[in-house]
């Protein structure tokens, strides 16, 4: 099979290349790479159009808040390409776009040219970013009022307020006729999802521990089972401006998926009355 590779004249983007490396920033790897890039499909729900090659309407994705643009970017071939790496292309009318690698291929395996699926936010944002929809505030508990499980009214100093994260309800101890009759106190297990923490976070945006700026350290306080929180945070207000009742979540587990500091996955109890 004869493949017809796509004329340089038409690679006329120049985009700079990023790499994620596990558990650390991002690399710039290079900057000025000639590059075609061609919208292909979004996800935004629309009628359909043939002439765009859309035949059917496109479903926006259960969750998302922005759509998302497929794109396929054509360069010449560069060695060590990886999906873990992104795009950015400075565009001259609506400033930096990012755009991150979803698969890679060499069309004839013959290293002359890389056709790349990339995909686009229109916000430029990463996709969990909008799935908080909740807010939190972090609080330190004040051991010297209330028993251990916060049952008596303990004391709390908010040391946060405002971050926003996801909360997984559902995760409830078996319920009884007692409860319902509201005759007893029932434990709920909540698990809610927020960006890492820190309490000296980093100027420069990063969720690395121990991440040095102007010979500062930053990131060396996180999260801990220590903290509590309170959503919604104190700050949510109604339509009507009058504030809304928070909960306090007791922590119990903190994850860190594959320790990439990209998200916290924070298991929580709570009191129900």
């Amino acid at each position: 099979m004869t493949i017809v590779y796509t004329n340089p004249g038409l690679m006329d983007r120049q985009i700079d290349v990023w790499d994620r490396p596990p558990n650390a920033l991002p690399v710039l790897v290079a900057t000025g790479v000639y590059a075609q890039i061609t919208g292909i499909s979004s996800n935004t729900a629309s009628p359909a159009s043939p002439s765009l090659g859309q035949n059917t309407v496109w479903p926006r994705i259960v969750g998302q808040e922005v759509p998302q643009v497929s794109h396929a970017i054509v360069m010449r071939y560069r060695a060590g390409m990886k999906s873990r790496m992104f795009f950015v292309y400075n565009d001259p009318d609506n400033g930096p776009r990012r755009f991150d690698i979803d698969r890679i291929v060499d069309p004839d395996e013959h290293k002359v040219q890389l056709n790349i699926l990339a995909i686009e936010r229109c916000d430029g944002a990463d996709p969990f970013d909008a799935l908080l929809t909740a807010t939190a505030d972090i609080l330190i508990r004040n051991t010297a009022a209330g028993d251990k499980r916060g049952i008596s009214d303990p004391a709390f100093t908010t040391i946060a307020t405002g971050l926003p994260c996801r909360v997984a309800p559902n995760k409830v101890a078996s319920k009884g006729k007692e409860d319902r009759a509201k005759t007893k106190l029932v434990l709920a297990y909540r698990e809610v999802y927020l960006r890492p923490w820190f309490v000296d976070p980093s100027p420069d945006g990063s969720y690395v521990p121990y991440t040095v700026v102007a010979s500062i350290t930053y990131n060396t306080q996180p999260l801990t089972h220590n903290h509590w929180l309170l959503i919604p945070s104190s700050t949510a207000v109604n339509i009507n401006g009058e504030p809304i009742p928070g909960e306090y979540y007791d922590i119990e587990e903190i994850d860190n998926p594959g320790l990439a500091h990209h998200h916290l996955e924070v298991m929580c109890e709570l009191v129900l009355v």
